[in-house]
């Protein structure tokens, strides 16, 4: 399965999932396209995580910074196509990975 097909697969997947872990994230949302030149990635983590950590199609790990509720990551400097994004939260002294994988696209205005 290609790249495209699978992003068009896992797309069709219902939003209403729930929270396996108590890491979500809440933004971008699943199949959404991003067409802005930087993006505001948001996760939720349960109120004892220390630490938030967000992976962009599987590039290294970047923290994130406790914002109004959430955890932020402001992400730019990148170029059209399909991406997955990956988030930990450190509670204790384990990291706790979200359910899945959000997969989104961007494909910027020229």
């Amino acid at each position: 399965m290609n790249k495209e097909m699978k992003f068009r697969a896992l797309n069709e997947v219902p939003m209403s999932h729930t929270m396996k872990t108590g890491v979500d994230v809440d933004c971008p949302r699943e199949g959404e396209v991003v067409a802005a030149p930087e993006c505001r990635i948001r996760v939720r983590a349960p109120a004892e995580a220390t630490e938030v950590e967000v992976s962009i199609s599987q590039c290294p790990w970047e923290p994130c910074r406790r914002e109004a509720g959430s955890w932020s990551y402001d992400w730019s400097s990148y170029d059209d196509g399909d991406y997955q994004l990956a988030a930990r939260a450190r509670i204790g002294a384990d990291f706790e990975e979200a359910g899945e994988e959000r997969l989104f696209s961007v494909r910027l205005r020229r």
